[in-house]
């Protein structure tokens, strides 16, 4: 139970046999057994998979599974959810902040995304405050990865900031968004999430913005988009859900796009196992 508990506890973090038999006080030769044995039971219950890491500094690491069915249970909720009357705001807005606010629910939503680009490579999550923070916390937690998060107003305690002026997707209005210069060193592999996309405004902005910090993009994720307009400012990006209908006093809601893991979970190399005892 420990040594399962360490796996889903850290994510994504490659977590050595030395360093497993020295807290738990275990030999090396009956981890390599027993992670076979988790291993097999985190495919059977589609929970995750373990991968082993060769190397001077190898050692496991656990990924998060998400089965087709499993996501697909999750999306028809979702879809179900956002069709309510009553999600529908003043001027078109919608509201998302009790599902944002349910720790379970944002942990699915982040999960999904999480296997989605569990082979991107993304060394940070970044976000738009304020909405979409829960989501890129807990995705950031799966792929053992630091969450950004670009504000509208300058911070003084993040010291020097990067600013662009963007016209949001939702008001039509010119916005400015700005990033600490610390907080992205040049060149990082980042994955952008965020709660809503309508025309895409926010989310363009913000790759104007890593751009100014020489970021390479791995991958775009949104939780909810509208239909309307079709032609996004922004391509190339996930969804788990699209508002299909809005007439002011009705909503219609469906599936996504490509939300599914592409990539299967590779088989756990016992062999490499052996090699690191």
């Amino acid at each position: 139970m420990r040594l399962a508990s360490w796996f889903l506890e850290h994510p994504h973090q490659i977590i050595s046999l030395s360093a497993l038999g020295s807290d738990l006080g275990a030999a090396k030769a009956s981890l390599s057994e027993d992670i076979a044995i988790i291993d097999t039971a985190l495919r059977a219950s589609g929970t995750g998979w373990l991968e082993t890491v060769a190397g001077q500094t190898g050692g496991v690491r656990f990924h998060v599974l998400q089965e087709a069915a499993q996501v697909h249970a999750f999306i028809q909720r979702l879809c179900t959810l956002l069709a309510d009357p009553q999600r529908l705001l003043p001027g078109g807005y919608l509201y998302l902040s009790d599902l944002l606010g349910d720790p379970a629910f944002v942990r699915q939503a982040s999960r999904i995304f999480a296997a989605r680009f569990d082979q991107a490579g993304a060394q940070a999550v970044v976000t738009m405050e304020t909405k979409g923070i829960p989501l890129a916390m807990s995705v950031g937690f799966f792929l053992g990865i630091p969450v950004v998060i670009v504000r509208h107003e300058d911070r003084v305690s993040e010291g020097t900031t990067v600013s662009v002026n963007y016209v949001s997707g939702s008001t039509g209005r010119l916005q400015t968004m700005r990033l600490a210069r610390r907080l992205l060193p040049s060149g990082t592999a980042v994955l952008l999430i965020d709660d809503f996309l309508r025309g895409g405004g926010t989310m363009r902005g913000l790759l104007d913005l890593l751009r100014e910090f020489d970021a390479d993009v791995r991958g775009l994720g949104v939780l909810v988009e509208t239909q309307q307009p079709e032609q996004k400012l922004v391509s190339d990006y996930v969804s788990l859900a699209r508002i299909t209908t809005v007439d002011g006093t009705a909503l219609s809601a469906q599936p996504g796009r490509d939300y599914l893991a592409s990539v299967p979970a590779p088989a756990l190399s016992l062999s490499s196992l052996k090699e690191q005892i």
